[in-house]
């Protein structure tokens, strides 16, 4: 089965390569100060729908949240420091793989 669906990749660098429009978005859409975006009841979702806009955006300026949110999400894990750090896995940077 193929999808004509854009694949994004996400890691955790993107979050602190944010600018403070971005994390101020990021407060919006998700209704969550920075200091509760990755607590373990936080809504994914719009989180990740939140970091592909910037993302895509960041590319092409005209691009809609709609768009953002018609895009199939891969989450990355950091093994090295995810097996270092306690707690939730921040999200990070969207990357582009198709």
């Amino acid at each position: 089965m193929t999808s004509d669906h854009r694949r994004l990749r996400i890691d955790r660098e993107l979050v602190g390569q944010l600018t403070v429009g971005e994390l101020e978005l990021l407060e919006e859409k998700t209704g969550r100060p920075l200091s509760r975006l990755f607590d373990d009841d936080a809504p994914r979702g719009v989180l990740l729908h939140t970091l592909a806009y910037v993302q895509l955006r960041r590319e092409d300026p005209e691009t809609s949240w709609e768009a953002a949110g018609d895009v199939v999400v891969e989450l990355v894990e950091d093994e090295e420091v995810g097996a270092t750090a306690p707690g939730p896995t921040p999200v990070g940077r969207v990357r582009r793989t198709a």
